[in-house]
């Protein structure tokens, strides 16, 4: 009761004007909203201009509701915030998630904000010589917080209809999450030294040297690319540090279609191919939500499905297989799954590569089966992140997503001989549900 009369307090006075107008009044003075660049390295990048003019909310109809997008940064933010706790306030349950979300967002935007520190004091990101959080990235993290809320909005909001369980607590996972934050930290300088001097072909020597040449790079600049241990051990934490602590928020929208297609057919045989699993960051919902599911995962990483397994040893009961292989080649037969899931993989594809993958994702599904298709989102999803997108392939060495955001998805799978379906956003997220017919 203390903590409900607590909550309800704060949704009183964030409803008020008493913070937000002088707030507000403060920040518009001190904080003129003009386009500027960002400097990373030798390059420059324009950053959110749209913040300087007047834009009107634009609404986006998905399968999970309506989500407002305004970049008004400081009603946005406020407004998202009290939409957030009128939808988690309504029992113990919405309670416990209110406080896992807020210690999951709060610690990694505090590591996002010290990794910046640790980059020569922020030099790199800012054109005066003033210490301090720039006027560029005060209103990229402002943004972001009004984001992450409304991507958690979003989530409990399907855990509250039933569509998966309320995800376990962060302290939970903290014997992982604590030395990956020691090892964060001093990564970040590695990372910042290969951005600033464009090296993205720094991979330890390759035992098996069976591995596409568009894979051996460092994707995101990261150390070892996808192919050390050390790299594998650090991966899940530089993604929710990338994604202020939302990612498994975003993970978890593909288990709308899943719980969907689940309650429509049989689950006693059903098998689920998990293709580019990584290091599994949705395996444990899979897992938790579905024991009896068959879930075989496949990754061309073996460092990444060595950590995928050691993560996920607590469900030794629960049938779950992990497989070496390249997406473009899977090494199963015609018709044998059920249930296909395919998480951030076609951004990091070459065009030509992602049509062969997209027609053996049709070879190994069975008729009738569901490809649940998981990645970023592209441009004309949200017109206000277009800048976003432009600026991500550049400064996290994506070579390959340029491409990608100018991909007609549903053309793509249907030359596959895939039927489209559904499409579900959440935030820089985007899911797509297809059939084989």
């Amino acid at each position: 009761m203390a903590k409900l009369s607590f909550l309800s307090c704060c949704r009183a006075l964030l409803q008020s004007n008493i913070l937000y107008s002088p707030t507000q009044s403060w920040v518009t003075r001190k904080f003129i909203l003009v386009s500027k660049s960002v400097k990373v390295g030798n390059r420059q990048f324009g950053i959110f201009g749209s913040f300087t003019t007047e834009i009107s909310r634009k609404e986006q109809t998905t399968q999970l509701g309506k989500t407002p997008h305004n970049q008004n940064s400081l009603e946005a933010v406020r407004q998202s915030w009290l939409d957030f706790l009128q939808t988690v306030t309504t029992g113990p349950q919405g309670v416990g998630y209110l406080l896992g979300a807020s210690v999951r967002v709060s610690y990694f935007t505090v590591m996002s904000l010290l990794g910046l520190k640790i980059v020569d004091n922020m030099n790199q990101l800012r054109k005066s010589k003033k210490r301090g959080i720039s006027l560029e990235l005060w209103r990229l993290i402002v943004g972001m917080l009004g984001e992450c809320l409304t991507a958690c909005r979003q989530d409990y909001s399907n855990i509250r209809y039933g569509y998966y369980k309320l995800p376990p607590l962060p302290t939970r996972r903290w014997n992982d999450i604590l030395p990956a934050t020691l090892d964060y930290l001093l990564d970040v300088r590695m990372v910042q030294a290969r951005r600033r001097e464009n090296r993205y072909r720094e991979i330890p020597p390759l035992i098996n040297s069976d591995f596409p040449e568009y894979y051996k790079r460092n994707f995101h600049f990261q150390t070892d690319g996808y192919l050390s241990e050390y790299s594998a051990k650090l991966y899940e934490f530089q993604v929710e540090v990338l994604f202020n602590g939302v990612a498994d928020v975003m993970r978890r929208q593909a288990l709308v279609p899943l719980f969907n297609y689940v309650h429509s057919h049989s689950i006693k045989h059903m098998k689920l191919l998990h293709v580019a699993c990584g290091t599994g960051g949705i395996l444990s919902d899979l897992a938790e939500n579905y024991p009896q599911l068959r879930i075989v995962n496949l990754d061309l990483s073996p460092y990444y499905l060595r950590e995928a397994r050691r993560r996920h040893e607590t469900y030794s009961n629960t049938y779950i297989r992990f497989v070496s292989g390249r997406a473009e080649e899977l090494v199963f037969r015609d018709n044998s799954f059920d249930v296909l899931l395919n998480i951030y993989l076609f951004h990091e594809l070459p065009p030509n590569v992602r049509e062969q993958v997209a027609k053996e994702f049709f070879r190994v599904l069975k008729p009738g089966g569901m490809l649940i298709f998981v990645d970023s989102i592209q441009e004309g999803d949200r017109s206000d992140l277009n800048r976003l997108l432009q600026m991500f392939p550049q400064i996290y060495h994506e070579p390959y997503y340029p491409s990608y955001v100018k991909t007609d998805l549903k053309t793509l799978f249907e030359s596959a001989g895939f039927r489209s379906a559904n499409i579900y956003i959440s935030w820089l997220t985007k899911v797509c549900v297809f059939y084989k017919p």
